[in-house]
């Protein structure tokens, strides 16, 4: 996992992530600079793929056995939660956002047959009051504060 998020994170910052992103911006800007949009929007996908079937290999290696029970559609709604509420617009909101949801169950193992609806709660919070997600919180804290100071 560290070595893909390596990767990953390493992908983001290089020239081809940097292309992505001003695609993402504005596809008209990126291609009056130049950057072919037609050619960066095939490799993102194929670079997705590329990484899903290393991760499925060491599933598949990890537990000896792929069945189609452990990507059910609980589980591919808790991989979206986990991006909304740590925040899609980093590289590190999605891993946030797993690490905290990942420990809300463990915390409230008590209530665990309200486990969807505290997901749901923290996931309406997080989209109403903190729409760029848990890892906007030290940007909201930081001007918090310097308003505060003034």
């Amino acid at each position: 996992m560290v070595a893909c998020l390596a990767m990953l994170w390493r992908f983001e910052k290089c020239r081809i992530g940097t292309c992505l992103q001003a695609i993402n911006q504005s596809h008209v800007v990126a291609a009056s600079v130049g950057i072919s949009e037609v050619k960066f929007r095939v490799l993102a996908p194929a670079m997705s793929c590329f990484v899903v079937g290393l991760v499925g290999a060491g599933y598949a290696h990890y537990n000896m056995v792929i069945s189609y029970s452990a990507f059910d559609l609980p589980a591919s709604i808790n991989l979206l939660v986990y991006m909304l509420i740590g925040g899609i617009s980093s590289f590190a909101g999605p891993v946030i956002g797993a690490a905290v949801l990942f420990m809300v169950p463990e915390l409230f193992r008590d209530l665990k047959e309200y486990t969807p609806y505290l997901y749901a709660g923290i996931l309406l919070l997080v989209v109403f009051v903190m729409p760029e997600g848990l890892v906007g919180i030290p940007d909201r804290l930081g001007s918090w504060l310097k308003n505060r100071r003034r």
